[in-house]
C-alpha cells in the first residue's frame, strides 16, 4: 500500500494541484493524508485514470496513516446507507460531511464519558480529604 502523500511527492504534485484535479478542497487532501478521512473510491479512480501519473503501488484503503475507528465507521455507514445529506447524493463533499458528523458524535460521547469520570474523581478526592 502507498500513502497519498508519497504518491504526490513521487509525481511532484502539490496538495492544491491534486485538490483542483479532484474538484475538492486542499484541506480535504490534507485530511486524507492525516488519516482523518478515507480516500473516496471516486477520487481513487480519477487518480488511477490519469496517464501522466505513476502509480507504483495501490492507494486504495490506505492514506498513509493508521486507519481510525472513525474512518472505518464512516466508510461502513456510507456503504450501507449511501450518502444523502442536504439533498446531495455521493461525492467527496458528502463523504467529508458524513465523516465529520460521525466524528462529532463520537467526540460528544467521549466528552460525556470524561465528565462522568471527572465527577467520580472529584467524589473520590472529596472522600479522601474527609478522612
Amino acid at each position: 500500500m502507498m500513502s497519498l502523500k508519497k504518491f504526490r511527492k513521487e509525481n511532484k504534485i502539490s496538495q492544491k494541484e491534486l485538490a483542483d484535479y479532484l474538484g475538492v478542497g486542499q484541506s480535504f487532501i490534507s485530511q486524507i493524508e492525516r488519516g482523518v478521512c478515507p480516500l473516496p473510491s471516486k477520487s481513487l479512480g480519477k487518480i488511477q485514470s490519469n496517464p501522466d501519473w505513476t502509480l507504483s503501488l495501490d492507494l486504495a484503503g490506505n492514506s498513509g496513516t493508521k486507519d481510525s475507528d472513525n474512518n472505518k465507521m464512516a466508510r461502513d455507514y456510507i456503504e450501507q446507507k449511501g450518502c444523502n445529506i442536504i439533498g446531495k447524493k455521493g461525492g467527496d463533499d458528502c463523504t467529508e460531511l458524513l465523516v465529520l458528523r460521525i466524528e462529532n458524535k463520537m467526540l460528544r460521547e467521549q466528552i460525556e464519558e470524561l465528565k462522568s469520570e471527572k465527577a467520580a474523581y472529584w467524589e473520590m478526592i472529596k472522600n479522601f480529604t474527609q478522612k
